[in-house]
């Protein structure tokens, strides 16, 4: 285990303004982004396609957020850059193994350009591509995981400063942890036994020891389970018992502070149900059961994101039907930051969505929304019009942000802690805290929050 290191965080002190927190969720019309050349969609055109993993992560050093879409059905990874106003275009294909279904980012090999590790289904593998900084990225390694890979996430679980990969293998009954040296290469897999069919994955701090921990979809328990993996600091995890208890085909999982309490809850969609199950935290890595919400039909994938700017967390989903029509549907479930929901909104989206990712594509200070969509071959983006910027560095959720927040913040940037003991200071949710970030932190600091 490595000594953490500290820097005092008023000395980051600028000029910069708080976020604004108010108003309502205001999603302009979407944008859909055909991934591949002109022509795509006819017959035999050279498209990529069936996208299923999407991750979000600014690729060429503007400041602005990029995405990255895994391409179950065409075997490679669509690279899609920001035009600085928020809008997404195709910009390379780099080609991964078979059946990719899964993606995240990382600075694996520490020159602040992010990698990509990219799961390969029938391959039992993962692609780590490293990033040029440019929007580019060169020829990609593989690693070796368990039997048929779902989902991949990145932390540094052994907490050497180096990040590392972990991935659910759905065959396998496993979670495969691959820890970094650094510079690219890895440790031999540590492997933990998980049953049945583990599926959705995330990172949290569920027992507050600044160590992070993994929470598991059990898709072929009936009905469905979540696992919770508490790590113990060097990349090794132990299972706690008993598993929760959710609905039938649990398919993902999100990590978030629903009831504003400074803990980390779980939202999980039950596919086979139409439901979502929330779970509150007690802080010590067990959790109490919550309301299980409607969620329109067959809800896929999750994230937990404040996109009404009201300060509190909601959860975002995927109505894979679109209420029985042709057509999917976003849903968000507006929370009250208490443990209590409204009844969802829905908002139209292409054929068969089948990933969402939400982060500030304009840079408005408002969380945008990203999807993907598996049977229209294509990737859309919508911009949030409305002035929900929310209070950066308010990591407990009580209206201001306190010193201790703050160093949480800085150690967040120095790669000594997860954005996982935060997920407030990353204003732009792109899963890193830049000193932009830090600045804004500091001036919500000394300014509050809604000044």
């Amino acid at each position: 285990m490595n000594s953490k290191a500290y820097i005092p965080a008023l000395a980051l002190i600028a000029v910069f303004g708080a976020a604004a927190i108010g108003g309502a969720p205001t999603l302009d019309p979407r944008v859909d982004v055909a991934l591949g050349p002109d022509g795509c969609g006819d017959v035999g055109s050279p498209c990529s396609n069936d996208p299923q993993g999407l991750a979000l992560g600014d690729f060429n050093g503007d400041g602005r957020l990029d995405a990255v879409t895994a391409n179950n059905g065409s075997d490679d990874v669509t690279i899609l850059l920001n035009d600085g106003a928020g809008a997404l275009e195709v910009s390379t294909t780099l080609t991964a193994g078979s059946a990719p279904t899964s993606v995240a980012t990382a600075d694996f090999d520490g020159d602040d350009n992010l990698d990509l590790a990219v799961v390969n289904g029938s391959d039992s593998t993962v692609s780590v591509f490293p990033g040029n900084g440019d929007g580019t990225f060169g020829a990609a390694g593989v690693e070796d995981v368990g039997l048929f890979p779902e989902s991949v996430v990145t932390a540094d679980f052994d907490d050497d400063g180096a990040p590392d990969f972990a991935t659910t293998d759905l065959f396998g009954d496993t979670v495969t942890v691959r820890l970094g040296n650094g510079d690219l290469t890895f440790a031999e897999a540590i492997t933990v036994d998980v049953s049945p069919g583990p599926n959705g994955l995330a990172v949290g701090d569920f027992d507050g020891d600044d160590v992070a921990d993994l929470v598991v979809t059990l898709d072929d328990a009936f009905p469905g389970e979540v696992a919770i993996l508490i790590g113990d600091g060097s990349g090794d995890f132990a299972v706690q018992s008993p598993t929760l208890v959710v609905g039938d085909s649990p398919l993902s999982v999100a990590v978030g502070d629903l009831d504003g309490d400074g803990v980390q809850d779980l939202a999980v969609p039950n596919w086979g149900e139409d439901t979502v199950s929330v779970f509150f935290g007690n802080g010590d890595g067990t959790f109490e059961g919550g309301p299980v919400l409607d969620a329109g039909l067959v809800p896929e994938d999750v994230e937990i994101a404040d996109l009404d700017g009201d300060g509190a967390m909601d959860i975002v989903t995927l109505d894979g039907f679109g209420s029985g029509q042709a057509d999917g549907l976003l849903i968000v479930i507006p929370g009250d930051g208490a443990g209590g929901f409204d009844p969802f909104e829905e908002f139209e989206l292409g054929a068969g969505p089948s990933a969402v990712a939400v982060g500030d594509l304009d840079g408005d200070g408002g969380l945008d929304v990203v999807t993907t969509h598996f049977d229209s071959d294509d990737l859309a983006y919508t911009l949030n019009a409305g002035d929900i910027g929310g209070c950066v560095g308010d990591c407990d959720g009580d209206g201001e942000v306190a010193i201790n927040e703050l160093i949480r913040g800085v150690n967040i940037n120095l790669g000594s802690a997860d954005v996982s003991t935060c997920f407030a200071m990353d204003g732009n949710g792109d899963g890193a805290v830049t000193v932009n970030e830090l600045v804004l932190a500091v001036n919500n600091s000394l300014n509050g929050c809604a000044g």
